[in-house]
């Protein structure tokens, strides 16, 4: 068995010995390895995806994943067998996916489950969504380790209550593409069983892949699939509360060239006033000081607390699979790093991409001025406006045709400043950025707010293989 080529996105660690002569080796306790199976099936979303990777993974002790790999041919079709797994071990996840630069860009990554047999074990969106509902999480864009060894222990009933609220989920609460403050239904309840049911995307009226038609036709042209995930999870979310992150308090190991800065065991308290390292506000929370949330699609997150100027200053959160893995303070040009002692969940404080987008959805939005010369088709001279409607998409000029974006299928940092209300430091937005990659090229949104909630100013970019456009508005 060798081991996945997902390159940088995840390190695949390989726990297991590989037996030769087909048996555990003389004097060996171990019990033999069972026999190879072959698992084969479809990965299609509109249409066939060729030239797919498929890792088949099976858990491989200590948050460790071993992986068997495969390709999908022009039909989508692939078979990739799987040998030498010990009794205690089974296949528990598959991914099929490409580097983001080179997949099709609504569907840079899918997942599913085994079927019970090991053969006809499709990947698609619905086992995407499936994945996720069982998960209550994204998977990751690389193989997600965690979700191999998570996965396994989930009952058949477990799994037939999941295919159910994605069934319901796409009927009652499918956003409508053109305006996400209503809903539009997607029927895929043929589908009845969305690992194992025969996929034929070149049959004519195949059932399953008419189900994957109608969910692709309901998506935004910028939405993803990790879009969709995300919307299917978190729509349920209230608006952002940025001081509902200030509160914590743990213990880390601390350490720093200049012997000023936290060094050794030290407390780290988060709270409405600062940050404090061993009993010291090293950062105590100022008027015009700086919030950064970065909510990435599932890595790379972070809260950042910035101050600018002579008394120069930050403290960064790392955040990974919602626990925070690292610590960072800097003071002027010196630095101090520090690693939790134990885990530090963030569980109800990390804000949703969802939650995000819909703090902006209720921002003051008077029609905001363009100057010549106009680069993106539907944006004008003069008066523009900007809506973001509750389901994340925002929207130029609407009622015109303009031009639309779909944020929660992208990553995105949230800018807010400490502002003094009725005596209080109150964060409160002041720039939105969101972007991603695409086969391709990229795309990239930007809007500023004053201390008030008006938006001052605002950019939109989008590039792909065959144009690209740009145009920014106002003061950003």
């Amino acid at each position: 068995m060798h081991l996945s080529g997902i390159g940088a996105l995840v390190l695949v660690v390989s726990v297991l010995t590989a037996c030769s002569g087909g048996g555990g080796g003389g004097g060996s306790s171990a019990p033999p390895p069972s026999s190879q199976t072959t698992f084969s099936g479809t990965v299609a979303a509109n249409t066939a995806l060729a030239s797919y990777t498929v890792d088949v993974a099976v858990p491989a002790g200590a948050g460790a994943a071993q992986s068997q790999t495969g390709t999908t041919g022009a039909d989508g079709r692939y078979s990739v067998t799987v040998g030498a797994l010990l009794p205690s071990q089974r296949v528990t996840l598959i991914r099929a996916g490409r580097f983001v630069q080179d997949a099709e860009p609504q569907y840079p990554r899918l997942y599913s489950l085994p079927s019970n047999t090991g053969s006809n074990s499709n990947v698609t969106p619905l086992t995407s969504l499936l994945v996720a509902r069982l998960l209550n999480r994204k998977p990751e864009t690389g193989l997600d380790l965690r979700a191999v060894n998570e996965i396994g222990n989930r009952s058949g009933t477990e799994v037939s209550t999941a295919h159910q609220e994605v069934v319901a989920y796409l009927l009652n609460s499918r956003p409508r593409k053109d305006n996400g403050n209503f809903t539009s239904p997607v029927d895929v309840s043929a589908v009845t069983d969305f690992v194992g049911m025969p996929l034929n995307p070149a049959v004519p009226g195949d059932p399953y892949s008419e189900a994957l038609k109608r969910l692709h036709d309901s998506m935004m042209d910028s939405e993803t699939i990790e879009g969709v995930e995300e919307h299917m999870l978190f729509r349920n979310d209230p608006p952002v509360d940025l001081g509902a992150m200030l509160s914590l308090d743990f213990a880390a190991n601390c350490t720093a060239a200049n012997p000023t800065l936290p060094q050794g065991s030290t407390q780290i308290i988060l709270d409405n006033q600062g940050v404090q390292f061993g009993g010291v506000q090293q950062f105590a929370f100022q008027a015009g000081d700086a919030i950064t949330i970065t909510a990435g699609q599932t890595r790379d997150n972070q809260w950042r607390f910035d101050r600018f100027g002579a008394d120069s200053r930050s403290v960064a959160f790392d955040i990974l699979r919602g626990r925070v893995t690292s610590v960072t303070l800097q003071v002027n040009l010196e630095f101090a790093s520090c690693n939790p002692s134990g885990e530090v969940l963030i569980s109800g404080k990390h804000p949703s991409l969802i939650a995000l987008t819909r703090r902006f959805a209720g921002a003051t939005v008077p029609a905001f001025q363009c100057a010549d010369p106009i680069t993106y088709p539907g944006f004008q001279t003069g008066p523009n406006l900007v809506t973001f409607d509750t389901n994340g998409a925002v929207r130029i000029n609407s009622l015109h045709g303009g031009p639309s974006l779909h944020l929660p299928s992208m990553n995105i940092a949230m800018e807010a400043k400490f502002t003094l209300d009725s005596g209080q430091l109150t964060p409160r937005p002041a720039q939105l950025f969101a972007d991603r990659i695409v086969r391709g090229g990229f795309d990239q949104f930007r809007v500023s707010l004053d201390a008030s909630g008006q938006i001052t100013g605002l950019s939109l970019g989008r590039t792909n293989e065959q144009s690209s456009l740009g145009q920014s508005c106002g003061v950003i």
